[in-house]
Protein backbone atom coordinates (compact mmCIF):
# COMPACT_ATOMS: atom_id res chain seq x y z
CA UNK A 1 0.00 0.00 0.00
CA UNK A 2 1.39 3.52 -0.70
CA UNK A 3 2.31 5.93 1.78
CA UNK A 4 1.14 9.47 1.17
CA UNK A 5 3.12 13.16 2.30
CA UNK A 6 2.37 16.23 1.67
CA UNK A 7 5.18 18.25 1.29
CA UNK A 8 4.92 21.96 2.05
CA UNK A 9 7.57 24.24 0.85
CA UNK A 10 8.66 27.98 1.60
CA UNK A 11 8.80 30.36 -1.10
CA UNK A 12 12.34 30.64 -3.19
CA UNK A 13 12.94 26.79 -2.18
CA UNK A 14 11.53 25.29 -5.04
CA UNK A 15 10.99 21.57 -5.97
CA UNK A 16 13.79 21.40 -8.22
CA UNK A 17 16.42 21.62 -5.45
CA UNK A 18 18.36 18.53 -4.78
CA UNK A 19 17.51 17.98 -1.51
CA UNK A 20 14.04 17.91 -2.50
CA UNK A 21 13.39 16.51 -6.08
CA UNK A 22 15.96 13.98 -5.42
CA UNK A 23 15.99 12.95 -2.29
CA UNK A 24 11.72 13.01 -2.07
CA UNK A 25 10.73 13.01 -5.08
CA UNK A 26 13.56 10.86 -7.08
CA UNK A 27 14.70 8.02 -3.84
CA UNK A 28 11.82 8.24 -1.61
CA UNK A 29 9.35 7.81 -4.36
CA UNK A 30 11.33 4.86 -5.68
CA UNK A 31 10.78 3.27 -1.92
CA UNK A 32 6.71 3.55 -2.20
CA UNK A 33 5.99 7.07 -1.06
CA UNK A 34 3.67 9.38 -2.94
CA UNK A 35 3.77 12.96 -3.04
CA UNK A 36 1.46 16.09 -2.32
CA UNK A 37 3.96 19.30 -2.99
CA UNK A 38 2.44 22.62 -1.77
CA UNK A 39 4.93 25.49 -3.04
CA UNK A 40 5.70 28.19 -4.64
CA UNK A 41 8.67 28.88 -7.08
CA UNK A 42 11.09 31.03 -6.97
CA UNK A 43 11.08 35.06 -8.46
CA UNK A 44 12.41 33.72 -11.60
CA UNK A 45 10.06 30.90 -12.05
CA UNK A 46 6.90 31.28 -9.77
CA UNK A 47 4.53 28.42 -10.38
CA UNK A 48 2.35 26.22 -7.75
CA UNK A 49 3.41 22.29 -7.36
CA UNK A 50 0.38 20.77 -6.45
CA UNK A 51 0.22 16.93 -6.41
CA UNK A 52 3.16 17.16 -9.04
CA UNK A 53 1.54 19.59 -11.73
CA UNK A 54 3.03 22.70 -11.92
CA UNK A 55 0.66 26.12 -13.07
CA UNK A 56 1.61 29.03 -13.79
CA UNK A 57 0.47 32.18 -11.57
CA UNK A 58 0.76 35.30 -11.68
CA UNK A 59 4.05 36.75 -10.55
CA UNK A 60 4.21 39.04 -7.19
CA UNK A 61 5.76 42.15 -7.13
CA UNK A 62 6.00 43.15 -3.50
CA UNK A 63 6.51 41.70 -0.39
CA UNK A 64 3.14 41.46 1.29
CA UNK A 65 2.23 40.17 -2.49
CA UNK A 66 4.45 37.23 -1.82
CA UNK A 67 2.98 37.19 1.89
CA UNK A 68 -0.17 36.39 1.21
CA UNK A 69 0.82 33.67 -2.05
CA UNK A 70 2.16 31.90 0.68
CA UNK A 71 -0.97 31.67 3.09
CA UNK A 72 -2.87 30.82 0.37
CA UNK A 73 -0.09 27.98 0.04
CA UNK A 74 -0.92 26.91 3.16
CA UNK A 75 -4.89 27.58 3.26
CA UNK A 76 -4.63 24.82 0.02
CA UNK A 77 -2.53 22.60 2.16
CA UNK A 78 -4.93 22.79 5.17
CA UNK A 79 -7.78 22.04 3.12
CA UNK A 80 -6.14 18.56 1.51
CA UNK A 81 -4.89 17.22 5.15
CA UNK A 82 -8.64 18.02 5.68
CA UNK A 83 -10.05 16.38 3.21
CA UNK A 84 -7.13 13.43 2.18
CA UNK A 85 -5.51 12.56 5.83
CA UNK A 86 -1.90 12.10 4.37
CA UNK A 87 0.12 9.53 6.22
CA UNK A 88 2.32 12.27 7.42
CA UNK A 89 2.71 15.87 7.10
CA UNK A 90 6.44 17.41 6.04
CA UNK A 91 6.74 21.24 6.75
CA UNK A 92 10.39 23.24 5.10
CA UNK A 93 11.47 26.27 6.59
CA UNK A 94 8.58 28.35 7.42
CA UNK A 95 7.16 29.33 11.23
CA UNK A 96 4.25 30.51 9.56
CA UNK A 97 3.41 27.52 7.69
CA UNK A 98 4.24 25.73 10.96
CA UNK A 99 1.87 26.84 13.18
CA UNK A 100 -1.49 26.31 11.08
CA UNK A 101 -0.59 22.97 9.61
CA UNK A 102 1.38 21.85 12.99
CA UNK A 103 -2.18 22.93 14.96
CA UNK A 104 -4.52 21.02 12.15
CA UNK A 105 -2.38 18.14 12.35
CA UNK A 106 -2.62 17.68 15.61
CA UNK A 107 -5.82 18.14 15.57
CA UNK A 108 -5.93 15.18 12.68
CA UNK A 109 -3.79 13.04 14.64
CA UNK A 110 -1.21 13.18 12.00
CA UNK A 111 2.66 13.05 12.55
CA UNK A 112 4.02 16.26 11.38
CA UNK A 113 7.62 17.10 10.46
CA UNK A 114 9.95 20.29 10.52
CA UNK A 115 12.37 20.03 8.19
CA UNK A 116 15.08 22.83 9.10
CA UNK A 117 17.22 23.17 5.95
CA UNK A 118 17.58 27.24 7.04
CA UNK A 119 17.65 29.10 9.85
CA UNK A 120 15.60 31.93 8.42
CA UNK A 121 15.65 34.41 11.40
CA UNK A 122 19.37 34.77 10.92
CA UNK A 123 18.65 35.46 7.27
CA UNK A 124 16.60 38.40 7.92
CA UNK A 125 18.65 39.73 10.44
CA UNK A 126 21.94 39.66 8.29
CA UNK A 127 20.31 41.22 5.19
CA UNK A 128 18.88 44.17 7.63
CA UNK A 129 22.97 44.51 8.83
CA UNK A 130 23.76 44.46 4.85
CA UNK A 131 21.21 47.61 4.38
CA UNK A 132 20.87 50.79 5.72
CA UNK A 133 18.52 53.11 7.03
CA UNK A 134 15.12 52.68 7.61
CA UNK A 135 14.89 48.94 5.46
CA UNK A 136 17.95 47.76 7.58
CA UNK A 137 16.28 48.19 11.11
CA UNK A 138 12.96 46.50 10.30
CA UNK A 139 13.95 43.17 8.98
CA UNK A 140 16.07 43.00 11.91
CA UNK A 141 13.29 43.58 14.26
CA UNK A 142 11.23 40.90 12.14
CA UNK A 143 14.55 38.44 11.97
CA UNK A 144 14.21 38.76 15.94
CA UNK A 145 10.36 38.46 15.96
CA UNK A 146 10.28 35.39 13.69
CA UNK A 147 12.52 34.16 16.37
CA UNK A 148 10.31 34.55 18.52
CA UNK A 149 7.71 33.08 16.76
CA UNK A 150 9.44 29.67 16.10
CA UNK A 151 9.27 29.15 19.93
CA UNK A 152 5.52 29.03 19.44
CA UNK A 153 6.07 27.09 16.11
CA UNK A 154 8.49 24.59 16.72
CA UNK A 155 6.01 22.91 19.70
CA UNK A 156 3.74 21.86 17.44
CA UNK A 157 6.08 19.12 15.08
CA UNK A 158 6.14 15.40 15.74
CA UNK A 159 9.78 15.49 15.34
CA UNK A 160 11.89 18.20 13.60
CA UNK A 161 15.11 17.49 10.91
CA UNK A 162 17.75 19.44 11.06
CA UNK A 163 20.78 20.06 8.04
CA UNK A 164 23.64 19.92 10.55
CA UNK A 165 24.89 19.23 13.80
CA UNK A 166 25.80 22.82 14.32
CA UNK A 167 22.06 23.88 13.43
CA UNK A 168 21.09 20.84 16.04
CA UNK A 169 23.14 22.62 18.79
CA UNK A 170 21.66 26.08 17.98
CA UNK A 171 18.16 25.82 18.08
CA UNK A 172 18.52 24.05 21.10
CA UNK A 173 20.63 26.87 22.53
CA UNK A 174 18.06 29.26 21.58
CA UNK A 175 15.74 27.39 22.99
CA UNK A 176 13.48 26.78 19.82
CA UNK A 177 13.32 23.29 19.88
CA UNK A 178 14.20 21.04 23.33
CA UNK A 179 13.38 17.12 22.10
CA UNK A 180 15.41 15.51 20.23
CA UNK A 181 15.95 16.37 16.47
CA UNK A 182 17.61 14.31 13.61
CA UNK A 183 20.66 15.50 11.50
CA UNK A 184 19.94 14.73 7.68
CA UNK A 185 22.98 16.38 5.70
CA UNK A 186 23.13 17.28 1.83
CA UNK A 187 24.65 14.47 -0.35
CA UNK A 188 24.92 13.92 -4.33
CA UNK A 189 23.22 12.19 -6.73
CA UNK A 190 26.02 9.72 -8.19
CA UNK A 191 23.66 8.12 -10.55
CA UNK A 192 22.65 11.40 -12.30
CA UNK A 193 26.18 12.87 -11.96
CA UNK A 194 27.81 9.44 -14.02
CA UNK A 195 25.99 10.43 -17.14
CA UNK A 196 27.25 14.59 -17.44
CA UNK A 197 29.93 14.67 -20.21
CA UNK A 198 31.95 17.35 -19.50
CA UNK A 199 32.14 20.43 -21.33
CA UNK A 200 35.98 21.09 -22.64
CA UNK A 201 37.89 24.10 -21.03
CA UNK A 202 41.49 25.45 -22.23
CA UNK A 203 44.13 22.81 -21.13
CA UNK A 204 46.62 25.61 -20.90
CA UNK A 205 44.80 27.25 -17.96
CA UNK A 206 44.02 25.40 -14.74
CA UNK A 207 40.46 26.09 -14.35
CA UNK A 208 38.28 26.58 -11.71
CA UNK A 209 34.74 25.93 -11.35
CA UNK A 210 31.85 26.99 -8.92
CA UNK A 211 28.47 27.01 -9.60
CA UNK A 212 25.39 28.65 -7.52
CA UNK A 213 24.80 31.93 -6.32
CA UNK A 214 27.23 34.87 -6.79
CA UNK A 215 27.01 37.13 -3.91
CA UNK A 216 29.80 39.46 -1.85
CA UNK A 217 28.05 37.81 1.51
CA UNK A 218 29.65 34.44 -0.07
CA UNK A 219 32.64 36.16 -0.60
CA UNK A 220 33.67 36.58 -4.22
CA UNK A 221 35.37 39.59 -3.56
CA UNK A 222 38.08 37.97 -2.10
CA UNK A 223 37.88 35.56 -4.52
CA UNK A 224 38.25 37.91 -7.37
CA UNK A 225 41.34 39.48 -5.47
CA UNK A 226 42.71 35.94 -5.14
CA UNK A 227 43.09 35.81 -9.14
CA UNK A 228 44.44 39.59 -9.34
CA UNK A 229 47.45 37.83 -7.39
CA UNK A 230 47.52 35.03 -9.36
CA UNK A 231 47.13 37.32 -12.76
CA UNK A 232 50.39 39.22 -11.23
CA UNK A 233 52.60 35.89 -10.66
CA UNK A 234 51.55 34.89 -14.50
CA UNK A 235 49.92 31.98 -12.92
CA UNK A 236 47.38 30.69 -15.98
CA UNK A 237 43.98 30.24 -14.22
CA UNK A 238 40.17 30.68 -15.89
CA UNK A 239 37.69 31.14 -13.02
CA UNK A 240 34.41 29.59 -14.38
CA UNK A 241 31.16 30.99 -12.61
CA UNK A 242 27.97 29.18 -13.22
CA UNK A 243 24.91 31.19 -11.63
CA UNK A 244 23.22 33.91 -10.74
CA UNK A 245 23.71 37.50 -8.12
CA UNK A 246 21.92 37.28 -5.66
CA UNK A 247 20.81 41.07 -5.80
CA UNK A 248 21.09 43.93 -7.78
CA UNK A 249 23.76 44.99 -5.37
CA UNK A 250 26.21 42.38 -5.23
CA UNK A 251 26.20 42.50 -9.84
CA UNK A 252 27.28 46.06 -9.73
CA UNK A 253 29.52 45.64 -6.98
CA UNK A 254 31.37 42.38 -8.37
CA UNK A 255 31.13 43.11 -11.94
CA UNK A 256 32.58 46.81 -10.99
CA UNK A 257 35.46 44.80 -8.78
CA UNK A 258 36.12 42.80 -12.17
CA UNK A 259 36.76 45.89 -14.27
CA UNK A 260 39.15 47.42 -11.71
CA UNK A 261 41.13 44.96 -11.09
CA UNK A 262 41.21 43.95 -14.99
CA UNK A 263 40.43 40.36 -14.47
CA UNK A 264 37.23 39.76 -17.03
CA UNK A 265 39.21 37.71 -19.15
CA UNK A 266 40.05 35.35 -16.42
CA UNK A 267 36.88 34.92 -14.59
CA UNK A 268 34.00 33.43 -17.25
CA UNK A 269 30.54 33.98 -16.49
CA UNK A 270 28.43 31.11 -17.72
CA UNK A 271 25.36 32.37 -16.23
CA UNK A 272 22.35 30.65 -14.90
CA UNK A 273 21.78 27.52 -16.42
CA UNK A 274 20.24 23.90 -15.78
CA UNK A 275 21.85 21.05 -13.31
CA UNK A 276 22.75 19.42 -16.09
CA UNK A 277 24.53 21.84 -18.26
CA UNK A 278 26.09 23.46 -14.34
CA UNK A 279 27.78 19.91 -13.80
CA UNK A 280 29.14 19.75 -17.29
CA UNK A 281 31.21 22.97 -16.95
CA UNK A 282 32.50 21.68 -13.29
CA UNK A 283 33.25 18.61 -15.08
CA UNK A 284 35.30 19.77 -17.06
CA UNK A 285 37.10 21.85 -14.51
CA UNK A 286 40.54 21.15 -13.46
CA UNK A 287 39.35 21.58 -10.05
CA UNK A 288 36.33 23.50 -8.24
CA UNK A 289 35.78 25.53 -5.31
CA UNK A 290 33.48 25.91 -2.79
CA UNK A 291 33.56 29.38 -0.82
CA UNK A 292 31.70 29.77 2.97
CA UNK A 293 32.28 32.79 4.53
CA UNK A 294 32.30 32.94 8.56
CA UNK A 295 29.35 33.98 9.93
CA UNK A 296 26.57 32.26 12.12
CA UNK A 297 23.67 31.86 8.82
CA UNK A 298 26.56 29.61 6.87
CA UNK A 299 27.86 28.36 10.30
CA UNK A 300 25.23 26.49 11.05
CA UNK A 301 24.53 24.94 7.25
CA UNK A 302 25.08 21.94 4.94
CA UNK A 303 26.93 22.68 2.07
CA UNK A 304 26.21 21.06 -1.12
CA UNK A 305 28.25 22.30 -3.70
CA UNK A 306 31.40 20.05 -2.09
CA UNK A 307 29.67 16.83 -2.34
CA UNK A 308 28.46 17.54 -6.08
CA UNK A 309 32.13 18.23 -6.67
CA UNK A 310 33.45 15.36 -5.30
CA UNK A 311 30.71 13.21 -6.82
CA UNK A 312 31.85 14.34 -10.66
CA UNK A 313 35.57 13.23 -9.85
CA UNK A 314 36.38 17.25 -8.87
CA UNK A 315 39.00 17.95 -6.39
CA UNK A 316 37.70 20.78 -4.34
CA UNK A 317 39.33 24.10 -2.55
CA UNK A 318 36.94 24.41 0.54
CA UNK A 319 37.16 27.09 2.72
CA UNK A 320 37.18 26.73 6.28
CA UNK A 321 34.13 25.52 7.70
CA UNK A 322 33.69 22.70 10.44
CA UNK A 323 32.13 20.55 8.18
CA UNK A 324 33.56 21.16 4.85
CA UNK A 325 36.63 21.20 6.92
CA UNK A 326 35.63 17.49 8.01
CA UNK A 327 34.95 15.98 4.43
CA UNK A 328 38.13 17.61 3.33
CA UNK A 329 40.35 15.66 5.81
CA UNK A 330 38.31 12.20 6.03
CA UNK A 331 38.20 11.99 1.84
CA UNK A 332 41.71 13.71 0.78
CA UNK A 333 39.86 15.03 -2.17
CA UNK A 334 41.18 18.73 -1.89
CA UNK A 335 42.41 21.72 -0.16
CA UNK A 336 40.99 23.50 3.14
CA UNK A 337 41.94 27.43 3.33
CA UNK A 338 40.98 30.51 4.69
CA UNK A 339 37.87 32.55 2.70
CA UNK A 340 41.06 35.74 1.88
CA UNK A 341 42.78 36.24 -1.01
CA UNK A 342 46.10 35.75 -0.33
CA UNK A 343 45.35 32.66 1.08
CA UNK A 344 43.57 31.21 -1.76
CA UNK A 345 46.05 32.26 -4.57
CA UNK A 346 48.91 30.33 -2.51
CA UNK A 347 46.14 27.14 -2.18
CA UNK A 348 46.08 27.64 -5.74
CA UNK A 349 49.46 28.21 -6.70
CA UNK A 350 50.36 24.94 -4.87
CA UNK A 351 47.40 23.18 -6.71
CA UNK A 352 48.77 24.61 -10.40
CA UNK A 353 52.22 22.55 -9.71
CA UNK A 354 49.76 19.32 -9.05
CA UNK A 355 48.02 19.44 -12.37
CA UNK A 356 48.85 15.68 -13.50
CA UNK A 357 47.61 14.44 -10.14
CA UNK A 358 44.20 16.10 -9.47
CA UNK A 359 42.16 12.88 -11.41
CA UNK A 360 43.90 11.01 -8.91
CA UNK A 361 42.85 13.34 -6.08
CA UNK A 362 39.33 13.48 -7.01
CA UNK A 363 38.95 10.04 -7.40
CA UNK A 364 39.19 9.97 -3.96
CA UNK A 365 36.75 12.52 -3.24
CA UNK A 366 34.25 10.59 -5.93
CA UNK A 367 34.98 6.86 -3.03
CA UNK A 368 33.88 8.76 -0.60
CA UNK A 369 30.83 10.00 -1.65
CA UNK A 370 29.65 6.47 -2.83
CA UNK A 371 30.49 5.05 -0.04
CA UNK A 372 28.62 7.04 2.72
CA UNK A 373 27.19 10.39 1.06
CA UNK A 374 24.36 9.57 -1.67
CA UNK A 375 21.10 10.57 -1.74
CA UNK A 376 19.89 6.95 -1.92
CA UNK A 377 21.57 6.34 1.33
CA UNK A 378 20.16 8.66 2.66
CA UNK A 379 16.54 8.10 1.34
CA UNK A 380 16.60 4.59 3.01
CA UNK A 381 17.86 6.30 6.78
CA UNK A 382 14.88 8.48 5.72
CA UNK A 383 12.95 5.74 4.77
CA UNK A 384 13.51 3.98 8.03
CA UNK A 385 12.27 7.26 10.47
CA UNK A 386 9.31 7.76 8.94
CA UNK A 387 8.05 4.38 9.30
CA UNK A 388 8.65 5.12 12.68
CA UNK A 389 6.32 7.36 13.13
CA UNK A 390 3.50 5.15 11.34
CA UNK A 391 4.22 1.99 12.94
CA UNK A 392 0.67 1.33 13.23
CA UNK A 393 -0.22 2.01 9.62
CA UNK A 394 0.33 -0.15 6.61
CA UNK A 395 3.83 0.30 5.16
CA UNK A 396 4.68 1.46 1.97
CA UNK A 397 6.12 -1.25 -0.71
CA UNK A 398 9.00 -0.72 -2.40
CA UNK A 399 7.80 -0.78 -6.67
CA UNK A 400 11.13 -2.73 -7.08
CA UNK A 401 10.13 -6.02 -5.18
Amino acid sequence: MTINILFVCRDRMPLWRVDISVLFGKYMRSLGWKFSWFAIGDRHKPTWMLNDQSTSVKKWKTPLGLYLAERYRDLLAVISIVKTAPDIVVVRDDYFSMLLIGAICKLKKIPCVYWMSFLMEEGYIQLGYQRKGLGGLLRRIYGRTYRQLGKIALYLPTHVIVQSEKMQERIFQEKLYLRESTVMHMAADIQATATIQPTPTNIEFLNIGYSGSISCLRGFEEVFKSVKLLQRKNIKINLHLVGWYETIIDQIRLENLLQELSISADVIMHGRKSWEESCATMAGCDVCISPIPENILYDVASPTKIFEYMALGKPVIATQHSYQDQLIAESGAGWSCALESKQLASTIMEISMLKDELKEIGQLGYEFICKKHTYQQRAIALDSFFRTLIKDKPQPQNPSN
